[in-house]
């Protein structure tokens, strides 16, 4: 059996190449595909969070209206009923595969700055061990396919976060919502039994860009090309509430919007004292 193996790393996922009887099978194809299957998953399961809607069409209808009026980006709602039925149902790809800029636009959707920093937080998949090469050389009767499987059980297990190993954080993995920014935290629920239902993965973009202000008339509401850099959005008092990026609202979990002239005149330019 001639097997030779080559791994390489691109962004966050590991690439296995193998040379089988003069072919190349690779998994990379496999990662991108799990990872765009995970992304849509999540896509949909947020829009049937906040809208209550069930079915795949209303669902991508909400998707479509959030991407076009908040992110500039139109998209219809038959492409994302094919991308379900592809992705989230498992039917016969119908559509060419999604393009980069509707799924950096689907990870915004989500709260991360780009697809990039969505597949940057599945980080387990950076954990999966690579067949060794003289594993594989000494594989006698082994069969290609029983290789595949055990590498492709390596990818799901990682996926589902069965071994979750934070780059860059000793201490902590996790962070919590306190009043204005995240909070780094142990991810052992048992040492903060009151914080339970607030801890959650930590998420780099999250953490060092998700603020909540005091919006006044002394706050920059809009960058030089008067692309809004505030969102917001209303809390569990009903009052509306700022942030310095867009995403979740850290509390409710409801989208948040980008301000608009009109919010800033009615709800903040004159707000009764």
């Amino acid at each position: 059996m001639d097997i030779h193996r080559q791994t390489l790393e691109k962004n966050v996922c590991i690439v296995e190449t193998f040379v089988y009887q003069g072919r190349s099978v690779t998994f990379k194809d496999l990662t991108i595909t799990n990872m765009i299957k995970e992304l849509f998953e999540e896509v949909f399961k947020k829009a049937r969070e906040d809208s209550g809607k069930d079915t795949k069409n209303g669902l991508s209808g909400i998707v479509c209206d959030y991407l076009e009026e908040e992110l500039n980006y139109p998209v219809t709602q038959k492409t994302l009923v094919r991308y379900h039925d592809q992705y989230i149902l498992g039917k016969e790809a119908a559509a060419n595969s999604p393009k980069s800029e509707l799924l950096n636009v689907l990870s915004q959707y989500l709260g991360y700055e780009n697809y990039e920093a969505f597949v940057g937080s599945k980080e387990s998949i950076n954990q999966i061990n690579p067949v060794e090469y003289e594993d594989i050389k000494h594989t006698g009767n082994r069969t290609l396919e029983r290789m595949l499987f055990s590498v492709i059980s390596l990818i799901l297990l990682g996926a589902l976060g069965i071994s979750i190993v934070k780059s860059g954080s000793n201490e902590t993995d996790c962070m919590y919502w306190n009043v204005t920014q995240y909070e780094l935290i142990d991810c052992d629920l048992s040492l903060h039994p009151d914080l339970a239902n607030k801890i959650i993965p930590y998420r780099d973009f999250l953490f060092n860009h998700m603020k909540k202000i005091e919006a006044d008339a002394t706050t920059v509401f809009f960058d030089e090309k008067k692309k809004p850099i505030i969102w917001y959005g209303k809390g569990i008092g009903g009052n509306y509430e700022y942030f310095t990026t867009y995403g979740l609202h850290p509390e409710t979990q409801k989208s948040l919007k980008a301000i608009t002239p009109y919010i800033i005149e009615k709800y903040i330019l004159n707000e009764p004292e």
